[in-house]
């Protein structure tokens, strides 16, 4: 059997203390049920792969939220946690895909939710539905709800509903609530007939039954959703807010793009 703690971390500010972890964790548990790359890679070995073997057999993968894992940049003065060949990125979502759980350690002052509103270049833009006024960084979601501290991708947020919807971020007592459904729907509805569980929404469409989440705020319109096996999903995001409330004509015709995308996730005809 293989490590059952992997470390995830950035070199540049994050070495010594993924190394006082593991050192910590060894004595704990065992070093061999701890996996620290400049400990357990062999020299002239495939570390890539030796990397994703160790991730495939879903171990808890503890990432060390440090300064420099979000503000290092590229020669082109991107982050890098925004290129998806990012060494660190890529073990998360390598982790994520395999169903391991995940812990962030908040390391050095890092907060759990950004403080403003800028977010990490490039991003879409979302834009007021009336005027096109850009929105994209004048309200940060942190503010209001939890949720607002994740910036993801349409393929971030995929990989992530993916792995929620069939348990893998969470132990099987808890997704056994989870799933314990009443009448109530997503806001803005989802599409089909919406039941709400314990952070998660069932969409019983006409082409099969799907579980995730929409969600919206100024500039943005979402909905996530897969099958019970994390096996097949839709995403959906589009760059206005789009509701019942603030436009119904056009918020019907997003509704039934949701619909679609269920059916074409599920492999039916549209």
């Amino acid at each position: 059997m293989g490590a059952r703690l992997f470390i995830s971390y950035r070199t540049s500010d994050g070495r010594d203390k993924a190394t006082a972890l593991a050192r910590e964790l060894g004595a704990r548990f065992g070093d061999e049920q701890v996996f620290l790359d400049k400990d357990d890679l062999r020299a002239g070995s495939a570390w890539r792969d030796e990397i994703g073997r160790t991730l495939g057999s879903a171990p808890v993968l503890l990432l060390l939220l440090t300064p420099r894992l979000f503000g290092e940049t590229d020669a082109a003065g991107r982050p890098r946690v925004a290129d998806p060949d990012d060494p660190v990125r890529r073990e998360l979502a390598t982790a994520l895909e395999a169903g391991a759980r995940v812990i962030p350690l908040l390391c050095d002052g890092v907060d759990a939710v950004p403080a403003g509103a800028t977010l990490p270049a490039p991003f879409v833009h979302g834009y007021d539905a009336v005027d096109d006024e850009d929105l994209s960084e004048l309200f940060a979601a942190g503010w209001t709800w939890a949720s607002g501290g994740i910036v993801a991708s349409p393929a971030d947020a995929n990989r992530f509903v993916r792995a929620y919807a069939a348990g893998a971020t969470t132990d099987a007592a808890t997704r056994a609530a989870q799933l314990t459904f009443v009448d109530g729907g997503s806001e803005p509805p989802g599409p089909g007939r919406n039941s709400a569980g314990l952070a998660i929404f069932r969409y019983e469409t006409r082409c099969g039954t799907v579980y995730g989440h929409t969600g919206n705020t100024p500039g943005y319109t979402q909905f996530i959703a897969a099958t019970a096996d994390g096996s097949r999903s839709a995403t959906v995001g589009i760059n206005a807010q789009i509701t019942p409330s603030t436009d119904s004509v056009r918020f019907q015709q997003l509704r039934g793009i949701f619909g679609l995308a269920v059916c074409a996730a599920l492999a039916h005809e549209l």
